[in-house]
């Protein structure tokens, strides 16, 4: 289970401030040492100087010199037996092989043993040793420890507590955050978290929270938009089969009248299928994008297939179908999806076509992209409509009295677009004199997608 916060940045101070201070207390006290030592190896080094500088100096004379005190003493050894000795110590040698210098030892007094601080001299076959004992040393470095850790100690149980204190203090501001957004709920999305004046961390992070607010309340509503159409268009179609259904469960009907409630709730079938399928397929959407599978295609082909499947129905409407694919390059794209694109183009256009107009589908390509367009000869798109005209559930005049139209055709196109890293487009000529009122703001309009031939991997 992780700590929480407060406590972590609390652990990491204390934690931080030992290493600091067992450091900074191991300095003194080797420093003290240090000096302490040096200091009492310049005492033993005058005193060797001022034993040797003595010539001939008598037996008295010269354990004097060793030393008189219980803290001072030595010896002079003469080709390794004792010459002389303090009284503190007895007629053995205090050692016999020792490398000239400075060391510490413990040596054997007549009353205890000893820790000193030695200094060996040689002259000749005579051994100078000095010896100072360590005793007020060792006494004032265990004070000096006890110091240390008194304080250190002190030292860090107020620093970790006003450490918690402080730490309790920042993360105040980050709590009344928390607590203010687990008061939001999807009933009201319209509460914004306050944001602090200074301009500091809380003051970014809070309007990076309001700014995620603003996305998920955008979202939201785009989803709660999305519910209602959807259900608004599926209720025309149901109501509609239900309808037949009743009229034609309400008396006796011949197979002929039969046959014709069974056309139309095959109708209302269709249109609730290819609703049903576009919803699914813009829920499948990942971050604003469609799944794509490319694979190299050649593009001129599948758009002549497609239109090739409406051929049929133009004719049966009056209107002429013209296919103008030019021979393109293989494109490595997602044939199904440019499929539905195309579809969703070329069904679009037939159904604002009036009787003998025309509509025509190409495609194109350059050294960088592939374009395929579809224009008609219909009324074209209001300025009201063509800002909006690639957003879900929109529908211009014309396709309110279509039965099948539900506003989803070109957010498909658009949608297939962007998921190749391409765009959707719509041009309408320029109104010339032959446009009339009946033919609306333009008369007819060009939608294209345009799609780059790099950059999607198969």
């Amino acid at each position: 289970m992780r700590l929480p916060i407060r406590l972590r940045l609390t652990a990491a101070f204390a934690v931080t401030l030992a290493v600091a201070l067992l450091a900074v207390g191991g300095f003194v006290y080797v420093r003290f040492r240090a000096d302490a030592d040096r200091a009492i190896d310049v005492e033993l080094r005058n005193r060797a100087a001022a034993f040797l500088s003595v010539r001939n100096p008598g037996p008295q004379l010269r354990e004097d010199l060793l030393g008189l005190s219980d803290e001072h003493f030595g010896q002079v050894l003469d080709r390794g037996r004792v010459a002389v000795s303090s009284a503190q110590l007895a007629r053995r040698p205090l050692a016999r092989a020792l490398p000239v210098g400075f060391r510490n030892a413990f040596v054997v007094t007549r009353n205890e043993h000893r820790n000193v601080r030695l200094l060996v001299t040689r002259r000749g076959t005579t051994t100078l040793i000095l010896a100072s004992a360590l005793d007020d040393r060792d006494d004032a470095l265990g004070h000096l420890a006890n110091l240390l850790a008194l304080g250190g100690g002190l030292t860090f149980t107020v620093a970790a507590l006003l450490a918690w204190v402080l730490a309790g203090a920042a993360m105040r501001p980050v709590e009344r955050l928390r607590a203010a957004a687990t008061s939001y709920s999807a009933s009201d999305l319209t509460k914004r978290l306050a944001v602090p004046s200074n301009n500091d961390e809380l003051h970014r992070l809070a309007v990076t929270l309001n700014g995620m607010l603003d996305r998920i309340q955008e979202s939201f509503e785009g989803q709660r938009a999305f519910v209602d159409h959807a259900s608004h268009e599926l209720r025309t179609p149901l109501a509609n089969l239900s309808l037949e259904v009743e009229l034609a469960l309400r008396r006796e009907r011949s197979a002929a009248e039969l046959r014709v409630a069974l056309e139309s709730v095959a109708d209302e079938t269709a249109r609730l299928e290819r609703l049903a399928s576009n919803l699914l397929l813009l829920a499948r959407t990942t971050d604003g994008l469609l799944p794509v599978a490319p694979e190299p295609t050649d593009v001129g082909a599948l758009v002549r297939a497609t239109t090739a499947t409406f051929a049929a129905r133009a004719l049966a409407e009056g209107v002429e179908l013209v296919v103008r694919a030019d021979a393109t390059t293989s494109v490595v794209l997602d044939p199904i999806r440019l499929r539905q694109a195309v579809t969703n183009l070329v069904d679009n256009a037939l159904r604002v076509t009036p009787r003998s107009g025309v509509v025509t589908v190409t495609a194109s390509s350059t050294s960088d992209s592939v374009t395929i367009a579809v224009t008609d000869t219909g009324p074209g798109f209001a300025p009201s409509v063509r800002d909006a005209a690639f957003g879900l559930f929109t529908r211009g005049p014309t396709a309110h009295s279509s039965p099948d139209g539900a506003g989803l055709g070109l957010a498909i196109v658009a949608a297939v677009a962007e998921a190749h890293g391409g765009r959707a487009t719509i041009a309408v000529p320029e109104r010339g004199p032959a446009s009339g009122p009946e033919h609306g703001p333009e008369c007819g309009a060009t939608v294209a997608i345009v799609l780059p031939t790099r950059g999607i991997s198969p």
